[in-house]
């Protein structure tokens, strides 16, 4: 991968995971569209249990 879309990849990793500590539950409503689909697959890679609506 060139080293733009790598520093893309990790940026938007670490920002997803940021977003997700804490003991709680999450939920995320599909919209379609590309990009909350990436942040609830990045997201399942960090929770036990994901909620997804569509």
């Amino acid at each position: 991968m060139p080293h733009a879309q790598t520093m893309i990849r990790e940026i938007l990793i670490a920002a997803v995971e940021k977003r997700l500590m804490g003991n709680r539950q999450f939920g995320f409503m599909l919209s379609g569209g590309l990009d909350s689909s990436l942040i609830a697959s990045i997201a399942t890679k960090f929770l036990k249990q994901v909620i997804i609506f569509s």
